[in-house]
């Protein structure tokens, strides 16, 4: 009972406490993930190229290829 006791209230925090931060930021992502998935949103990862293509780019010229490419477009089609 005693070996319960101090493995569940000692051992148990000073494990998660070193990754408590990354916990948080998982669980908050996860949420954000779940609230889109109820509006009807659909996650999709980034391609290599889309990736480099949208961390090239800065400010307002940023915020239109993300625009672009979140609105279901690519990176061929961007500007026509």
């Amino acid at each position: 009972m005693t070996s319960i006791l101090i493995a569940g209230v000692v051992i148990g925090p000073l494990v998660t406490i070193p990754a408590e931060d990354s916990l948080r930021a998982q669980g908050e992502i996860d949420q954000v993930h779940r609230c889109l998935a109820e509006r009807g949103f659909k996650r999709r990862e980034l391609a290599d190229g889309e990736v480099f293509w949208l961390n090239n780019s800065f400010g307002d010229e940023r915020e239109r290829r993300l625009g672009h490419l979140i609105g279901g477009g690519t990176i061929e089609t961007y500007g026509s």
